[in-house]
């Protein structure tokens, strides 16, 4: 066969082209580095050919391998083009954002098979230190559809089982003001940090931003891209101020919107709102010291940057700075939650549903100022009323409820009339109340279990060898009736678990104890 010529490219690399076997009449390309590398793929790919013809192997693994070997390996940036070539609508603007933002930075050099699990893990790192669990999530997605997509010139997906960590089930652990007192105290933490910040030369409107959010709901996005024009706060009766929710900014709203956002709100659904008396005497003043520094337009935003203009981006109030104003206010935190700019919102749907249900008992009104769906997503926003453990309400019925309940609880059975198994766990139920009253637990289960060696010598005359179902059975009983005494008396689960099993022993050991008092009374052969 005659050497196929390989030329030299101005970029430095060398190429060849060649037939295609799988489109006769087609010539491809093939480049590599080296000229001998050149050589090598051709090759490979002409035996790949006579594969071809003979029929030796499947023509589908043959066209990956052969596309593999003439085009080589793709570098992310190839795969990531490709893929989003295939793509329309808003997905596709913000499948760039992501590339600009997440993935170039790190990954964009790389090539597909360099994107290992140790190096997918640090950019997992670096990239949660900016932002959320769930978008580190969006973009590791984005990324694995377009590496799917190019699955003719990957040999296999080099990250494997790695996964980056996701967001916990349902809605985020956040924080939420649970009170209007709560609420107060952040508004007053904010005020005194807009002192601070006027000094340095900010617009020092930290409280009015939070006061807005935490009275109306709105997300951040919303907040950036409100503007004078969705306003109506000249009315004369204090149920016409409303407030129009028509447009939300997004991260990279810029590159799309010159002059100011325009992207829809969460869903396309656009609402407006009767303002609360407060946020409408805020949004006032906040007007008026706009009109003050001659920042103010009719069309222009409500919370301008310094400049008077749109603020870039989609953060309106920054979580940091949310969290030094909530440490100021000695506002509680639950373990395992956290105060982000979307406490304001939670706090909203809290208070706001919390007032329409103790007032008119109206829910759907909550919902609809909220913007949620149904009432499965705002349920994923409501925080309970107090902290710590909640009392019983059962008593605020008023009337005899204690007499009530105690005639409608069934009257306890004698022992004649129930069978001989229920009469021996009603009696041990009340033998394990006192043992779990016990001061010495351990010693309790084993004075439990020396009583139960009485009753016990009936089944080790049917059974002298081995553990019958009903022991099997009465030690499990023992075990859950012991775990939940502990857990009614407040104590952790390694507490509640110890207890139990130890009660368990105690109860398999008088089991063990009486069929060797039965096996060395029964008469010697």
């Amino acid at each position: 066969m005659r050497k196929p010529h390989v030329e030299r490219l101005k970029s430095g690399t060398y190429s060849a082209r060649l037939s295609d076997p799988m489109r006769p009449g087609v010539r491809i390309r093939v480049t590599d580095d080296t000229e001998a590398k050149v050589l090598a793929r051709i090759e490979k790919a002409l035996a790949l050919s006579r594969e071809v013809k003979h029929g030796e192997a499947d023509p589908r693994e043959l066209r990956r391998k052969f596309a593999r070997l003439t085009k080589g390996a793709p570098t992310v940036r190839e795969v990531w083009d490709a893929h989003t070539a295939t793509l329309r609508g808003q997905w596709k603007k913000r499948v760039g954002g992501i590339w600009k933002v997440q993935i170039a930075p790190m990954l964009g050099h790389l090539r597909v098979f360099e994107l290992t699990p140790q190096k997918l893990a640090a950019w997992e790192v670096a990239e949660r230190e900016k932002r959320g669990p769930k978008t580190v999530c969006n973009a590791f997605v984005a990324l694995r559809a377009c590496v799917y997509a190019a699955k003719d010139r990957v040999e296999e997906i080099p990250w494997g089982r790695w996964r980056p960590q996701g967001p916990p089930k349902g809605h985020e652990p956040r924080e939420a003001c649970r009170s209007l007192q709560e609420l107060e105290a952040l508004i007053l933490a904010c005020a005194a940090y807009d002192v601070e910040a006027r000094r340095s030369g900010s617009l020092g409107d930290l409280a009015v931003r939070a006061i807005v959010l935490a009275l109306t709901g709105l997300r951040q996005g919303e907040g950036v891209a409100l503007g004078w024009d969705a306003l109506n706060l000249d009315a004369d009766a204090p149920e016409n101020w409303t407030l129009a929710v028509r447009y939300s900014a997004h991260e990279d709203w810029s590159t799309r919107w010159k002059v100011r956002p325009l992207d829809p709100p969460k869903g396309n659904k656009v609402r407006e709102q009767t303002l609360h008396m407060h946020a409408a005497l805020a949004l006032r003043s906040q007007r008026d010291k706009l009109r003050a520094l001659g920042l103010y337009r009719d069309d222009g935003p409500v919370f301008p940057t310094r400049a008077g203009g749109w603020r870039h981006g989609s953060v309106l109030i920054d979580p940091d700075v949310l969290r030094k104003c909530v440490a100021a206010a000695n506002l509680p935190t639950e373990m395992g939650k956290t105060w982000v700019t979307h406490s304001l919102r939670h706090s909203f749907a809290t208070l706001e549903t919390f007032a329409a249900w103790s007032l008119t008992g109206d829910v759907a009104s909550a919902i609809a100022r909220t913007g949620h769906s149904d009432t499965k997503v705002l349920m994923g926003y409501l925080h309970r009323a107090g902290r710590g453990r909640p009392a019983p309400f059962i008593g605020a019925l008023g009337g005899d409820a204690a007499g009530f309940l105690a005639g409608a609880l069934p009257r306890a059975l004698p022992a004649s009339e129930m069978a001989p198994g229920a009469a021996l766990a009603h009696r041990r139920l009340g033998e394990l109340a006192e043992v779990a009253g016990a001061p010495d637990q351990r010693l309790a289960f084993r004075r439990g279990a020396r009583r139960e060696e009485g009753p016990l010598a009936e089944l080790v005359a049917e059974h002298p060898t081995g553990t019958p179902p009903e022991v099997t059975r009465r030690a499990e009983s023992r075990y859950r009736k012991a775990y939940s005494a502990a857990q009614r008396a407040g104590e952790p689960p390694e507490v509640c678990r110890q207890r139990a099993g130890a009660s368990r022993r105690a109860f398999l050991g008088a089991w063990g104890r009486a069929q060797a008092r039965a096996a060395k009374a029964a008469p010697k052969p």
